[in-house]
């Protein structure tokens, strides 16, 4: 399984590198999926945050995907604490809330 899940995540990635704002939607809208069905693991976190904060300034709707995955995240590991949470908090949600 955890062959699978790398490649899953490596397309998104590989998505996300693209800088076309459709094709990110469309990445980034998988991730609560695979989140939610379990098909992510926790080693996986850090490198989904640094995609996401990579994507950041792709526009609202990149954003708000961007808020879903974290919601998603957060709901389904419970264990992210400390360090990784405050990444999320620097590098995804500052920018949100900045003029």
């Amino acid at each position: 399984m955890a062959g699978k899940t790398e490649d899953l995540l490596r397309t998104v990635f590989m998505g996300c590198v693209m800088k076309n704002a459709k094709v990110i939607a469309i990445t980034l809208g998988s991730l609560p999926r695979l989140i939610s069905l379990r098909a992510v693991s926790l080693s996986a976190i850090p490198a989904i945050i640094q995609t996401m904060n990579d994507c950041m300034s792709q526009g609202v709707d990149i954003q708000l995907k961007i808020l879903q995955t974290l919601l998603t995240l957060i709901t389904n590991f419970p264990t992210i604490h400390s360090r990784l949470l405050a990444d999320v908090r620097v590098f995804v949600l500052c920018p949100l809330f900045s003029p």
